[in-house]
């Protein structure tokens, strides 16, 4: 699904992406026991699209992985729940760059 999330770096976006700089918590579904499991770092919004959305953490995601995202809403205190599939992740300094797709 190339169509959605694009790599810094290569070819034109498809679909504009807006700033997002909020700090959020992130809960990965384990392989082995299928649990939501809430990770103990606070991720790091960078932008987001209708479509997904760019993060760092210094959690190593991979390709495939699926994540719940607890994005703050408009609503003081109120987070929204989304469900999300890592579709890349790159290595940087101080953690990770990590491309998320909302799944529907």
């Amino acid at each position: 699904m190339e169509r959605f999330l694009v790599a810094p770096g290569s070819e034109k976006r498809k679909i504009n992406r807006t700033g997002f700089l909020h700090t959020f918590q992130l809960q990965l579904t384990t392989g082995q026991s299928g649990k939501l499991e809430l990770l103990e770092n606070i991720s790091q919004g960078i932008d987001i699209s209708s479509h997904g959305l760019g993060i760092r953490t210094n959690y190593s995601f991979r390709k495939g992985d699926v994540v719940k995202v607890q994005l703050p809403s408009r609503v003081a205190g109120a987070f929204l729940p989304v469900f999300s599939q890592v579709v890349w992740t790159r290595k940087e300094n101080d953690g990770f760059r990590v491309g998320l797709q909302f799944l529907s």
